[in-house]
């Protein structure tokens, strides 16, 4: 699942996008500044969520990277309840990603477990 809600707008001749969650994101919090890179994420784990209460600016469901993270978590995890002893080394090479990479979604998991379990309805 790679999309997400937005809408475009035709003015003139010209065409513009935009990411719905985004726009009421920065509608509810007119003070913050966002980098054009900066996702922005349902805290719900709907990822077609656009409700301002329920998001974040971010990684999580309804992002792509969100989603790939998600995906990775939940299989280390069927991993790990398999009951085979699993090395991060060992899981890394299993699920396709560097060791860096598994070390740093291990990391987003311990500091918010609830939102990639949410996340991880939606994959």
């Amino acid at each position: 699942m790679g999309s997400k809600p937005f809408l475009t707008l035709h003015w003139q001749k010209d065409r513009t996008h935009f990411d719905v969650r985004r726009f009421m994101f920065l509608t509810k919090n007119p003070d913050v500044l966002l980098e054009q890179m900066d996702s922005v994420y349902s805290t719900c784990g709907n990822p077609l969520c656009v409700n301002p209460d329920h998001l974040q600016v971010g990684v999580g469901a309804g992002t792509v990277k969100g989603n790939k993270i998600a995906g990775v978590l939940k299989s280390y995890k069927e991993l790990v309840e398999s009951g085979e002893k699993v090395s991060i080394l060992k899981a890394s090479k299993a699920l396709n990603v560097s060791w860096f990479t598994m070390r740093h979604y291990l990391a987003l998991y311990e500091q918010d477990p609830e939102r990639w379990h949410k996340a991880w309805e939606y994959l």
